[in-house]
């Protein structure tokens, strides 16, 4: 019962971000779970599509359900729920007229009805389970990814720290103060450099003390539900990237935040590439910055 009501929370948007990969870290490890939540969700949208919802999960399930591979499994709920309302009403009649006249229950068309349907469902079914194990398996591919740049960005903080450690006490308390005292440093990037040329690439100087730089890239258009960015050089080597990131509002500009740590910016020419996700699914390129990284 806790299950059901945390993957039904899980669903209609209702978790925490931490709640919600701790729920995908497990049905990615347990296929019972991963079932448990195929059924969940399969018994969530039939209830939208009969109307038993309450107001207030309806709204929410309207809300999180917008991709088109969610929009399709509603759009064949209720075309299966029509065909099994318009068979229902068919065998009213053949029951009504049947008994008027004194007859048997005719029920053979109601019989390859409902076999038909099954027949298309289960066809429909088995390509949306062969999809999503698809991407239960892309998605495994990139938390693998993930947690080996973590792994690695660890390991190169530890680094850090260690050699941190090996400077003489008196220098070491300077150092190690001036590193808590800074915060990120902001470096807004803006788009159209790209195309001005190399020239006119704005310089960052990359600090010496292990701080984190703020990217905030500058849009022209805010359109797009979550925005993708790679850092790249100007030879097209791909050297981090991240997904997910969201627009918001710095001094009365929509920018697009990535904190990126210093230590992993070399000094050479990089051009950032910024992609858009919509709403319905669709990808769109949406800038390119250019800099420049200088040694502090």
């Amino acid at each position: 019962m806790a299950n059901e009501i945390l993957i039904r929370k899980y669903l209609l948007g209702g978790l925490t971000a931490e709640e919600r990969r701790r729920i995908e870290d497990t049905y990615f490890a347990n296929s019972d779970f991963f079932e448990e939540l195929v059924s969940a969700e399969n018994d969530l949208i039939d209830s939208y599509v009969r109307d038993a919802l309450t107001p207030s999960d309806k709204q929410q399930f309207e809300r999180q359900y917008t991709s088109p591979d969610q929009i399709a499994k509603i759009d064949f709920a209720k075309a299966l729920a029509e065909v099994v309302e318009s068979e229902r009403k068919t065998e009213n009649a053949n029951r009504t007229f049947a008994s008027f006249l004194g007859l048997p229950r005719v029920q053979l068309s109601w019989v390859f009805a409902v076999v038909a349907v099954l027949i298309a469902g289960v066809s429909v079914l088995s390509v949306q389970n062969h999809r999503l194990h698809e991407e239960v398996r892309d998605a495994r591919a990139d938390a693998t990814e993930l947690r080996r740049q973590t792994d690695t960005l660890r390991a190169q903080i530890t680094a850090l720290s260690k050699e941190a450690r090996l400077v003489p006490s008196s220098e070491q308390g300077r150092e190690v103060a001036q590193i808590e005292s800074l915060g990120d440093l902001p470096f807004r990037l803006i788009p159209g450099e790209v195309r001005r040329g190399m020239a006119n690439q704005r310089i960052l100087c990359i600090p010496k003390n292990g701080a984190w730089v703020r990217l905030e890239m500058l849009l022209e258009r805010d359109e797009f539900r979550t925005y993708d960015a790679a850092f790249q050089t100007a030879e097209g080597k791909e050297v981090l990237r991240v997904k997910g990131l969201k627009s918001s509002s710095i001094r009365g500009n929509r920018v697009v935040v990535w904190r990126v740590p210093s230590f992993s910016i070399q000094p050479d020419d990089y051009v950032v590439e910024l992609r858009g996700t919509k709403v319905d699914g669709s990808v769109e390129e949406v800038e390119s910055y250019s800099l420049r990284a200088v040694q502090k």
